[in-house]
């Protein structure tokens, strides 16, 4: 009964992360990670393949430390010409 709730768990995570596009960063693309300050602490905003394209492009228009932070990110993996 025990291995049947184990396995029932797994393949649930494992349908989940399918689901929510999570899979191997080789499969997704290009990512980009920046860590932020945040009212817990600290946050790490993390975009891969199309998604990182389309928020590092949104953040090249921005202004702030957020966005610099992103664009030095972006150069760095490819995502947008460096200056």
């Amino acid at each position: 009964m025990l291995a049947g709730v184990v396995v029932a768990a797994g393949v649930g995570l494992g349908t989940w992360g399918l689901a929510a596009g999570d899979g191997p960063p080789a499969a997704q693309g290009k990512c980009v990670s920046v860590l932020v300050a945040s009212s817990t602490g600290g946050a790490e905003l993390r975009h891969c393949g199309e998604d990182a394209r389309h928020w590092c492009a949104t953040q090249a228009s921005s202004s702030g430390t957020v966005a610099a932070d992103a664009g030095a990110a972006c150069r760095r993996e490819g995502l947008l010409p460096s200056h």
